[in-house]
């Protein structure tokens, strides 16, 4: 195992620099883009949610995606980089891995939460694991962009491996 270069570092924090603010924008846009066919045609109110909710997204969503980057993700690529195996599979792993904790853990709170009563009962648990599907699905397709800038920035700009 060889020490991290000042080279390496430095390509990890430009690449951390860059990925997190992939997330956000991705979900902005998606809403932004997405969100008039959301709403019902014969609804005569204004659609201000198409345009607040993008700009939150953008502010809220950009320190909460640095900050989890940099408690999360950089930690797991620094390591990955001393073991000298960053790659793209290892981050694109990393990736699904967290995504698939952070479902788990929100499923876990959400049953906690029922079971003492804060939500209500779900009405079929039956559909539980279908609901935690879509919530997998929906962590990863905000941190597998990210990941993707992540892996371009710092494997694929500085000619890096595969």
């Amino acid at each position: 195992m060889e020490p991290v270069t000042t080279t390496s570092s430095k390509r990890l924090w430009v690449a951390y620099l860059i990925s997190p603010a992939i997330a956000p924008a991705v979900a902005a846009a998606a809403i932004f883009f997405g969100g008039p066919y959301l709403i019902d045609p014969n609804d005569t109110g204004t659609p201000i949610g198409i345009i607040a909710l993008p700009i939150f997204l953008m502010t809220a969503g950009m320190v909460v995606s640095y900050l989890m980057w940099l408690a999360i993700g950089m930690p797991i690529a620094i390591y990955l980089e001393r073991r000298s195996i960053l790659n793209g599979y290892t981050i694109y792993g990393a990736a699904i891995a967290i995504s698939l904790l952070s479902a788990v853990a929100f499923g876990m709170i959400s049953l906690c939460l029922w079971l003492f009563g804060s939500i209500p009962a779900p009405p079929n648990l039956i559909e539980l694991p279908k609901a935690g599907g879509y919530v997998f699905c929906a962590f990863a397709m905000f941190s597998l962009p990210s990941a993707t800038m992540f892996w371009l920035v710092s494997c694929k700009l500085f000619s890096k491996g595969p």
